[in-house]
């Protein structure tokens, strides 16, 4: 009669499946972390340039530009107008915003009110200014074509030229890890001197 006996590599198996285990679960908790970091990278709202037209002629601004962070696929940012200023300059959100990351192609509005509009049909109303933009997004440049239009009279075009907006390294503008931080950021901008329509 044959007494069992216990096979020989019963607890080198035992430690083998646990050692097993414990390295798939290591694995799989350092791919949570990738997957949750790609995440959080994509929610972020990460500062890209700030690309400006402006010069100072005896202390007063004139031109245009454009600050802008990378959401996701695409762009956010804010667009400011100076046209004389001194003080704040007026500015508003981009919206519509249609950007091709592979060719850089780039196309937005912006809302803004630049100062009081007066004609035969209006006195003294904050003006409904229209600005838009069509053209590519480079490294060094933002480049197109900006229109600007007096949206109470449709018709109404004030300006209608090739455009190059050149990066300028400062100011820089912070980043932000959401969407809703960067919205506060933006409300306190356009507060003061957002478009009044």
């Amino acid at each position: 009669m044959q007494i069992p006996t216990k096979p020989r590599n019963a607890t080198g198996s035992n430690k083998l499946f646990f050692y097993f285990i414990f390295v798939i679960s290591l694995g799989l908790l350092a791919l949570n972390q990738v997957c949750l970091a790609a995440t959080t990278d994509t929610t972020a709202i990460r500062f890209v340039g700030n690309f400006s037209t402006i010069k100072t002629t005896n202390a007063r601004r004139y031109g245009s530009q454009v600050v802008l962070w990378q959401y996701k696929n695409t762009v956010v940012g804010i667009f400011y107008n100076a046209d004389g200023q001194t003080g704040d300059l007026p500015r508003g959100i981009i919206q519509n915003v249609k950007l091709n990351p592979k060719s850089g192609n780039l196309s937005f509005e912006a809302k803004l009110t630049t100062g009081l509009h007066s004609c035969a049909e209006h006195t003294n109303v904050p003006s409904q200014d229209l600005f838009i933009f069509n053209g590519v997004l480079r490294k060094s440049t933002l480049k197109g074509r900006l229109t600007q239009k007096e949206a109470l009279h449709d018709t109404e075009v004030f300006s209608n030229a090739k455009t190059t907006f050149k990066h300028e390294i400062q100011p820089r503008f912070d980043s932000y890890d959401s969407l809703e931080a960067w919205q506060r950021y933006v409300d306190t901008e356009l507060k003061q001197s957002g478009p009044k329509w």
